[in-house]
């Protein structure tokens, strides 16, 4: 009789890169992502996302912030277009400022979700996304 799989065995755990300024989103959104059974990692600005990316395997996908110090999402996201290592990870943009929200869905993005954010729609959409 061939074995079949079982459905308790979970799925492959995915790994998100969380990119976000503000130390308390930026835990709660890991946490939350910790809580699905995946892993998170996060780091404060795009400059600190490339040297991660640069040092470390692919994401399965990343949760980025547009607007930080030091290098913002609008600069990383023109420096990972422009790698083709790293153009392929699909990015998810999470903002206060709706009014980017046409603007960061044309430069390709995966998704916009707006802050202050809905857990159930994160959840959903990172599920959908990687």
């Amino acid at each position: 009789m061939a074995e079949t799989r079982d459905s308790a065995i979970p799925a492959p755990q995915k790994h998100f890169l969380v990119i976000e300024d503000d130390d308390d989103s930026r835990e709660a959104f890991c946490a939350l992502i910790q809580i699905t059974g995946n892993d998170a990692v996060g780091v404060e600005n795009g400059a600190r996302a490339l040297d991660y990316l640069r040092s470390h395997s692919a994401p399965s996908a990343i949760l980025l912030d547009m607007r930080m110090p030091v290098m913002d999402g609008w600069e990383f996201r023109q420096i990972q277009c422009s790698d083709p290592e790293l153009r392929g990870i699909p990015v998810l943009v999470i903002s206060a400022e709706d009014r980017f929200r046409a603007q960061t869905l044309a430069s390709g993005v995966a998704g916009f979700i707006s802050k202050p954010i809905d857990p159930e729609e994160l959840i959903g959409a990172l599920e959908v996304l990687a």
